[in-house]
């Protein structure tokens, strides 16, 4: 476990030493997730996990990123680093947890399942937003064979990162890592699928420009699983 947090750590650490996550982020897809899902819900006592460059204003935002957490300090609210599995919070500290595409990069999801549970308050609420497998299209390239190319070949040369780093899981393994909670898991489908991670500066231009004059929209589908700890 040591080494997969250090591994995360590092890779995460080099991810985030540019602008093109922070550029990832502002795609439509995020957007919509936020105003949706997220916003509606937020409350005082609120954790945002593997919080990358996505903080959530006014809440404690965490990351095992240093340089995720640099990306994010323009967002008002508090910032620490650390690992999902070692999370320096008190007992019963939170009304919510939250967890955006955080679960698949971590192999003993459990673990962090009981350190949830032991921070949220009586009757406080986990909510993750997660991919999932067999329907996980999270890693799909583009569809034109143009932009795949080059998005390929920048994904290698450039930021020389490895798809390692994802432990996706099946809908039931999720459950059952949070078997302590009353636990509603469903699945949605969200429109505006971003463009791959990392990419070209135009790139992002062009997929976004296809998609809003309907040349070209994908279809996701996902995992929310709603946690509440009983009172």
């Amino acid at each position: 476990m040591k080494e997969e947090i250090l591994n995360q750590r590092n890779i995460y650490d080099k991810a985030y030493s540019n602008d093109l996550c922070r550029d990832y982020l502002n795609q439509p897809f995020f957007k919509i997730i936020q105003k949706r899902y997220i916003d509606p819900m937020i409350k005082p006592k609120c954790l945002n996990i593997g919080c990358g460059c996505k903080a959530i204003k006014d809440s404690i935002n965490v990351d095992i990123s240093f340089n995720a957490l640099l990306q994010s300090r323009h967002i008002n609210g508090k910032y620490v680093q650390a690992d999902a599995y070692n999370l320096p919070f008190k007992n019963n500290s939170f009304d919510l947890i939250i967890s955006m595409f955080c679960l698949h990069h971590i192999s003993k999801i459990e673990i962090v399942a009981n350190q949830i549970f032991r921070l949220l308050k009586k009757g406080g609420t986990f909510f993750a937003f997660e991919e999932f497998i067999p329907e996980s299209r999270w890693f799909d390239f583009w569809g034109l064979s143009f932009l795949k190319k080059k998005q390929k070949k920048f994904y290698k040369e450039k930021i020389n990162l490895s798809h390692n780093r994802h432990y996706l899981k099946t809908i039931e393994e999720n459950k059952k890592a949070f078997n302590k909670f009353v636990l509603n898991a469903e699945t949605v489908v969200v429109e505006y699928m971003p463009t791959r991670f990392y990419s070209y500066e135009w790139a992002f231009i062009v997929s976004d420009l296809l998609q809003k004059i309907g040349f070209k929209k994908n279809r996701g589908r996902f995992l929310i699983l709603k946690a509440k700890k009983r009172l």
